[in-house]
C-alpha cells in the first residue's frame, strides 16, 4: 500500500503560511500529516494553529524550543532573564500567546513529546524538532558532516530520520546511508544564499511510502499573502509587531532584528510587566 505524508515545521505563529499549506495539502488529497515543532511565536497564531493542524489530519506534534517557551511562561516557575532584551522579548511574546490560548489547547501542548517513532509499510521512521534529547541549538545545520546526523537515529532498525528546527529543505543521508529529511520552514523560511532567501513562500514536503520503501520525498513551497495577517496582529496588540513584519519580509540573523527592542521594551515597560507577573506567578 503507498502512504502519502505531509511534513509540517517551524510554523512560528504564522496563520497565513499555515493556512496556505493546509489548503494546498487538502488539493493533492495527502491523507495525514506530521507537525516536527515550533507551532508558536514570534507570530500572532495560538488555538487557530491547533485548528489548522487538525484539519490537515495531524496525527503527530512534536514540541520545538519556542513551544517550550510558551510552556516555561505557563509554568509555577517561570525562568526569565529579565536583565536580556531578548530574554524579555521571548517572555513577551510567550505571554501574548499563553494568555489566549485556550485549556484545552495548553493539555495538548504538555503531551508535545521530544521525540516520536512511526512505522509505515515496515519502515522505521524517527521524528524529533532538532537532537532527540536537545531541540535546541546548532548541531544539525544543512551543511555538517553526515556523521553529526547519527544522533537522530536512536533506534535499533530505525530506516530514517525526520527533523526540523533549521528553517531549511535538507534531504542528507546518515554516515550509515540512512535518509534525513528536513521539510524546511512553514513560517519562517531561511537561506544564507542572498536570491534563495527571498523567496518567502511557505515551505513543506511530501514524504511517499510505497511497500519496497521511501518512494519519493517532494519539497514543496506555497506561496500566501501575510499582509492580513499583519494588520489582525496590529489590531490584536501583538508585541513587537514591527519586528515581526520584518522578519516575514527577510529572514536573517536574530541580531538583525534585535537592535530596536531595547527600546521597545522601554517604551512599553515590558521588564515591569514580566516582574509583576513572576510576582503573581509565585503567589499562584
Amino acid at each position: 500500500m503507498r502512504h502519502k505524508i505531509a511534513l509540517i515545521s517551524d510554523i512560528h505563529g504564522n496563520s497565513a503560511a499555515l493556512a496556505a499549506v493546509v489548503a494546498d495539502i487538502k488539493a493533492k488529497h495527502i491523507p495525514e500529516s506530521w507537525f516536527l515543532g515550533d507551532l508558536f511565536l514570534p507570530g500572532p497564531g495560538g488555538d487557530d494553529l491547533f485548528d489548522l493542524l487538525d484539519a490537515a489530519n495531524t496525527t503527530i506534534l512534536i514540541r520545538g524550543n519556542w513551544d517550550d517557551r510558551v510552556l516555561n511562561i505557563l509554568s509555577a516557575h517561570p525562568q526569565i532573564n529579565t536583565k536580556k532584551d531578548t530574554g524579555v522579548y521571548k517572555a513577551i511574546l510567550a505571554k501574548f500567546v499563553a494568555e489566549r490560548l485556550s485549556s484545552e489547547n495548553i493539555k495538548r501542548m504538555h503531551k508535545m513529546q521530544q521525540q516520536v517513532f512511526r512505522t509505515v509499510n515496515g519502515l522505521k521512521i524517527g521524528l524529533t524538532h532538532n537532537l532527540p534529547t536537545r531541540n535546541y541549538g546548532p548541531a544539525l545545520g544543512y551543511a555538517v558532516e553526515g556523521a553529526a546526523f547519527d544522533a537522530l537515529f536512536t533506534e535499533p532498525n530505525q530506516d530514517v530520520a525526520v527533523y526540523g528546527h533549521i528553517h531549511h529543505q535538507v534531504l542528507r543521508y546518515s554516515s550509515h546511508d540512512q535518509l534525513v529529511v528536513n521539510p524546511g520552514s512553514v513560517g519562517r523560511p531561511y537561506s544564507k544564499h542572498k536570491k534563495a532567501n527571498q523567496d518567502r513562500r511557505a515551505q513543506y514536503a511530501i514524504l511517499t511510502i510505497d511497500d519496497t520503501g521511501v518512494a519519493d520525498v517532494t519539497y514543496q513551497k506555497v506561496a500566501y499573502d501575510p499582509e492580513p495577517m499583519l494588520q489582525k496582529a496590529a489590531m490584536m496588540g501583538l508585541p513587537y509587531v514591527s519586528i515581526y513584519r520584518q522578519i516575514l519580509a527577510q529572514s536573517a540573523p536574530e541580531k538583525v532584528y534585535m537592535a530596536p527592542v531595547h527600546q521597545i521594551n522601554h517604551d512599553n515597560h515590558y521588564v515591569d510587566e514580566l516582574k509583576s507577573y513572576l510576582v503573581k506567578q509565585k503567589r499562584s
